[in-house]
């Protein structure tokens, strides 16, 4: 669809500029039949006039009119009509101009005055004539009205070129005070409104001067050009914006920046081993599961990404211990002794992850490193410890056998011991390093696998017991809360599904 849509582009371009190329001038001037309105004696208001001026002929395509007032009541008659007409469209129809322009003659009694209308001379409108107030004069004269401000400019440039046509008519701007709208007028310079064929001839020829045919190229010719260079312009944008995704796609890379990755994986722990009393050591293995979602940012050879996940999972002992200790005490030591002993721990958290990959070689566009900054806290935490034997004894300097089964002492003898209890562990902060590969199932559609190493920036803290574990009757805790730090898991794999946008 994009290389569809892209040529299409490509040949409405090329089609509008061998048009412009080709294209002088697109209209001629039509010829409209002629309109009669009887004012009797008054005055013309000129807004409602205007308003009949600029609907004939009836098609909104027409930008400019030229309307020629044709006087009712004095030197009239049919032959000199049709003598004006046949002037009309010799001269005037037919004519090059560059917007679509009609010609007509509007037939109106002599004895009207102008009414409401402003009749500016400035220095920019070459007019070679006083304002004259009063009366209207017709037979010949002419207006020219347009839409377009500049287009009377224009034809007001061309009519001042010529000097036969200054030396026998006047042409000025009027502006309708109620409308504000101008236009030009046409008339005899000297004495007034024409009154004899020739004159009528001269008025004609010299409106036809405003449509002069050198002139109306060489606008066209600067409009072409115009035209051209914002063709260019787009042209060149379009060049840019095609070479852009060009060069995105062949970098596998999407046209937005962004994408969505849902992520699971599982962290593994090495062997873990705690110290404890008498130079003994307590061995843990376990795993974490995570699930979770991050946004990822695409830029060249990068991708930053944020993510957030839930995990689960927990460490248990290394097979089944036996193990003793001896805590000193004023005139006795007292000694724990535990046969058969093991211990799970569980928890679960949150664990927030900012990182950065980068693809060293775009000789391998699959495959990318990465590393950044984990913070995972812990949320939940317990521990279940149980033992088959289990006894607590005190030996006394001055008795050699070791006293037991006094229960309010705290003293125990072979039992089994099944307890639960919490475990408070803070955060924990890492830094993983890896590698990733991306396979691409569709454009839009990737499946990833990726494995890193966490190095551990600060374990997971816990508060540590002072005293051993199980050392009484009434005492709990997990052995492995001797230490202070609890090392996190080392290695983590996992895969993801990844959605470019």
């Amino acid at each position: 669809m994009s290389n569809l849509r892209f040529s299409c582009l490509f040949f409405f371009y090329a089609i509008n500029i061998a048009l412009i190329h080709g294209q002088v001038t697109e209209f001629k001037i039509d010829y409209c039949e002629p309109i009669i309105t009887n004012h009797g004696n008054g005055a013309i208001h000129f807004e409602e006039d205007l308003g009949i001026f600029s609907k004939y002929p009836d098609d909104a395509s027409v930008e400019t009119r030229i309307i020629i007032l044709w006087d009712t009541t004095l030197n009239h008659n049919e032959v000199n009509l049709q003598n004006t007409k046949r002037l009309i469209k010799k001269y005037l129809v037919g004519k090059q101009t560059n917007e679509k322009t009609a010609v007509y003659i509007y037939q109106i009694t002599n004895d009207i005055f102008w009414k409401e209308l402003v009749a500016p001379v400035n220095s920019d409108q070459k007019s070679n004539a006083k304002v004259k107030p009063g009366k209207l004069a017709t037979h010949l004269s002419a207006i020219v009205l347009s839409d377009s401000e500049e287009q009377l400019k224009e034809r007001e440039k061309h009519f001042a070129k010529s000097r036969k046509a200054t030396q026998e008519h006047t042409l000025r701007y009027y502006t309708s005070e109620d409308s504000r709208r101008k236009f030009l007028f046409m008339e005899k310079e000297r004495y007034g409104s024409s009154c004899l064929l020739n004159e009528d001839s001269l008025l004609i020829t010299s409106l036809a001067l405003m449509w002069d045919k050198d002139l109306i190229i060489q606008r066209s010719a600067m409009d072409r050009d115009y035209k051209i260079s914002s063709l260019s312009e787009d042209l060149a944008k379009l060049r840019s914006e095609i070479t852009g995704l060009r060069d995105s796609l062949e970098r596998r890379q999407p046209k937005l920046p962004y994408c969505f990755r849902l992520t699971n994986a599982m962290q593994l722990s090495s062997t873990t081993n705690f110290q404890l009393p008498d130079k003994q050591e307590l061995r843990y293995k376990g795993f974490l599961y995570s699930s979770g979602l991050a946004i990822g940012y695409n830029w060249r050879s990068y991708r930053f990404n944020f993510g957030i996940s839930a995990f689960a999972g927990g460490l248990q002992t290394d097979g089944k211990i036996d193990w003793s200790a001896s805590t000193a005490h004023t005139g006795y030591n007292q000694i724990a002794r535990i046969q058969a002993y093991e211990e799970l721990i569980k928890f679960r958290g949150i664990e927030s992850t900012i990182t950065a990959d980068w693809r060293p070689s775009p000789a391998f566009k699959q495959w990318s490193v990465y590393s950044g900054i984990s913070v995972s806290t812990v949320t939940s935490a317990y521990y279940i410890a149980s033992a088959d034997q289990w006894s607590v004894a005190r030996q006394y300097e001055n008795y050699a056998q070791e006293v037991t089964n006094i229960p309010d002492l705290g003293l125990v003898s072979d039992s089994s011991i099944y307890k639960v209890g919490s475990i408070d562990y803070k955060a924990a902060f890492s830094i993983p390093l890896g590698v990733s590969y991306e396979y691409e199932v569709s454009k839009r559609w990737l499946i990833s696998g990726f494995i890193s190493r966490n190095m551990a920036l600060r374990n997971w803290k816990t508060d540590p017991k002072l005293t051993a574990p199980f050392s009484s009757e009434s005492e709990i805790g997990s052995i492995a809360q001797w230490n202070s730090n609890m090392p996190i898991f080392p290695w983590k794999i996992g895969a993801s599904i990844l959605c470019n946008l």
